[in-house]
């Protein structure tokens, strides 16, 4: 993985997107979907909810309430908007080949932390959609997860 820039806004999170936590991902869960696979954390099971208006997505919670998901498609959060939240902080790196733009943040009660994948990604594929991995919670243990979470992300050619 190659760090290619750190960005920081605000106040502190308690975690750093970059670099990765340093977690072991044996036993996790391998999520895969049509053009990209991904891990989750044991104990984590799939939340119906519809998801129509936001494109391709699906979520998984645990027993204590974590949240961790993934959306496609035109509605995939630049996760941008984001900047003044309390405790952003934002940095790149590549992960699965493509270059991803990962952050933490606090908004109201919840800490956040996710990678977005823009939809012109370095390989000049064009029709690459846009995807972003997330995951929410009040427990701080959740920016760690996810922050390795998302680094599992890998690539597939469509199916």
């Amino acid at each position: 993985m190659a760090l290619t820039g750190c960005h920081v806004a605000g106040l502190l999170g308690p975690v750093p997107p970059c670099p990765a936590p340093d977690m072991r991902v044996e036993g996790w869960t391998t999520i895969e979907r049509r053009t990209f696979t991904f891990a989750i954390p044991p104990g984590y099971e799939r939340v119906v909810r519809e998801i129509g208006h936001v494109g391709e997505g699906d979520e998984w919670a645990d027993a204590a309430g974590n949240v961790v998901g993934y959306v496609r498609r035109q509605f995939a959060d630049e996760l941008r908007r984001y900047v003044y939240e309390p405790g952003f902080r934002s940095c790149t790196e590549e992960i699965g080949g493509r270059l991803a733009r990962i952050v933490v943040f606090r908004e109201q009660d919840l800490l956040f932390a996710g990678a977005h994948w823009p939809s012109d990604g370095p390989s000049g594929d064009t029709t690459f959609q846009p995807l972003t991995v997330y995951g929410y919670r009040r427990d701080r243990e959740i920016q760690r997860l996810v922050l390795v979470m998302v680094r599992t992300v890998q690539f597939t050619p469509e199916r």
